[in-house]
């Protein structure tokens, strides 16, 4: 079991059934956001093509509420998106839907990771020196 802010996630969990779908005209998205999820252990992944080429928001969808931090660890998978609870408009098959929009960008996670703690060590260091602007 992992333990983190948002709660107790157990590995096991990451057998949930996940599908990719690809919103956007790029191609070959869903298969890079589903090497992502299955390189950080997730084993049922599915990548295809959404219906419709012209989403513009990355989307973690589930449907049932139980299920929200599974999501939100899915999105941090990611490096990007958003977690939604279905609200009826969404069919598809498995436990989440991951819908690739045009905002995606596969090479995020590795940046956001790097500056993130860069952005987090300035800080620090800012702070610790008292030039910290306000």
């Amino acid at each position: 079991i992992i333990a983190t802010a948002g709660g107790d996630f157990d590995e096991s969990e990451k057998t949930c059934w996940i599908s990719v779908k690809n919103g956007t005209s790029k191609d070959g998205l869903a298969m890079t956001a589903a090497q992502l999820l299955e390189n950080a252990g997730f084993v049922n992944v599915s990548a295809s093509n959404a219906n419709s080429e012209d989403y513009t928001e990355t989307l973690v969808i589930y449907d049932d509420p139980a299920r929200a931090y599974e999501a939100s660890v899915i999105v941090d998978a990611l490096g990007q998106g958003q977690a939604l609870e279905n609200d009826g408009d969404w069919i598809y098959d498995g436990d989440f839907l991951v819908l690739i929009g045009s905002d995606w960008n596969p090479n995020k996670r590795a940046k956001s990771s790097s500056s993130s703690s860069d952005t987090s060590a300035d800080a620090a260091a800012s702070a610790a020196s008292g030039s910290a602007n306000s």
